[in-house]
């Protein structure tokens, strides 16, 4: 359980990065490291709950969630992170709940290959790169995907690039059910692309 917490990856052009912790500031020197997530969660004991942090400035996903964790973030700001805001892994689950998914350079959320559940609710997404969320579908033969709940969010794109980005994508087998979300294409691409393979 983090409470309250700034983690902010910062990496140097020597491949040095600092981890920032706490509300105080605290640094945490990374020496020959970069950090590629703000946070990864992996493994089926692992359920990291996250309360008011922000989660800003990895080179990978600002949340990594994989082999089967379960992560539930509760008023949070996950923004600024190079591959993404947050992605689920095989087998992963997430809850996200009135949190900020903004200013990232992929999908604001990805649902990868064999998530599991996902409920993102009271969440506004905006300004990521490639779109809001990619629901990628079942991970292999004989595999289901599980739905995607989007509960009373915002999802607003501003065209970044130049590109038409969608709102939501969905894969081939997967679910997404939308409940009473608004959905502000400004860029002009759709608001909800449905792929075949």
């Amino acid at each position: 359980l983090l409470v309250d917490c700034e983690l902010i990856a910062s990496v140097d052009t020597e491949g040095s990065g600092t981890a920032v912790f706490g509300s105080l500031g605290r640094r945490a020197p990374l020496r020959h490291s970069t950090p590629t997530h703000t946070v990864r969660a992996s493994g089926d004991a692992v359920s990291p709950l996250f309360a008011g942090c922000a989660l800003q400035g990895a080179v990978g996903a600002g949340v990594l969630v994989d082999r089967g964790a379960s992560a539930s973030l509760l008023q949070c700001e996950i923004s600024e992170n190079q591959q993404g805001g947050i992605f689920l892994g095989e087998g992963a689950s997430l809850r996200v709940e009135a949190c900020e998914v903004s200013r990232n350079g992929h999908f604001g959320i990805v649902l990868g290959p064999g998530a599991s559940s996902a409920y993102v609710g009271r969440t506004n997404l905006s300004s990521n790169i490639a779109g809001g969320i990619w629901h990628c579908g079942p991970g292999g033969t004989g595999m289901q995907a599980q739905p995607l709940w989007l509960d009373e969010c915002s999802v607003s794109l501003s065209g970044l690039r130049g590109g038409r980005v969608p709102a939501i994508v969905v894969g081939r087998e997967a679910e997404a059910i939308l409940w009473d979300s608004l959905f502000n294409a400004q860029s002009g691409g759709p608001v909800v692309r449905m792929e075949a393979s």
